[in-house]
């Protein structure tokens, strides 16, 4: 019942975000599948751009299935706000909407890539065969021989590792604004203003993370858009911070949420 109720909540954040994980994978497509003779290094861009796919879709997700109003904002009717006042363990309030983000950050993605490359397939589009140049410029790839299977060329691409980090990155934003979110009902003064950051920090990310030569992006997307090779694989202490981060903002906010004024 309580997951219902918090799917019901959370019904056009994940609207939103399906929409996102469907239209990002588009929009990559159309750029890296853009090609023109301009010799091998935009070709080694698009796939660097490629690859970072990921991680932008993730850090979108996260974005939008952890902003909202704020707990304690006049005017504005608050489901959270409201659940304190009912019989419902706080471990519960905070599981479900966390249970239901994360669902949507590690499925939805993959679910939008597969349909947009299900249906270029189907159709027999161009664009796919420029997408499988792009791709093909892939070092280990080459390796591969010619026709190679769609899941060696996913096993040689490590997509399975880039793709965690791109988990980890979702799940590190979204709790990020969780924890900022219900900071604007503590009882500590010092904290509310913290929950101000919660409004200003989206478009922050946003524009670091469209700064494709920015470390400070590359840092936070686990990607190498700059210089380098474009086999460069997230690192697996990258990865973990990223999950502990996240651990700590999930802490952080069950502390807060302990201590809320109604």
């Amino acid at each position: 019942m309580l997951f219902r109720a918090h799917g019901i909540l959370y019904r056009r954040r994940l609207l939103a975000a399906a929409f996102i994980a469907l239209l990002a994978p588009i929009l990559f497509l159309l750029i890296a599948a853009n090609l023109c003779d301009c010799g091998g290094d935009a070709v080694t861009d698009k796939l660097k751009m490629l690859l970072a796919s990921f991680s932008v879709v993730s850090l979108l997700l996260g974005i939008i299935l952890g902003t909202s109003p704020a707990i304690q904002m006049p005017g504005v009717p608050n489901q959270s706000r409201f659940l304190l006042t009912r019989p419902i363990p706080l471990l519960a309030m905070q599981f479900y909407p966390l249970a239901i983000a994360t669902g949507a950050i590690v499925v939805l993605p993959a679910v939008g890539w597969m349909a947009v490359l299900g249906v270029l397939g189907l159709s027999h589009a161009p664009m796919l065969g420029r997408l499988a140049a792009v791709v093909a410029a892939y070092p280990q790839i080459l390796w591969l021989g010619p026709n190679p299977s769609l899941s060696a060329m996913l096993g040689a691409m490590q997509t399975g590792r880039r793709y965690l980090a791109a988990v980890s990155v979702g799940l590190a934003i979204y709790t990020l604004f969780a924890a900022l979110r219900w900071c604007t009902a503590s009882t500590n003064q010092r904290l509310r203003p913290l929950g101000i950051i919660s409004v200003l920090l989206p478009l922050l990310l946003l524009v670091v993370t469209f700064l494709w030569r920015s470390s400070i992006s590359e840092a936070i997307l686990l990607v190498q858009l700059h210089q380098g090779s474009p086999d460069y694989a997230p690192s697996n202490l990258g990865v973990i911070l990223h999950f502990v981060f996240a651990a700590m903002c999930i802490c952080a906010q069950f502390t807060v949420m302990r201590d809320i004024e109604i």
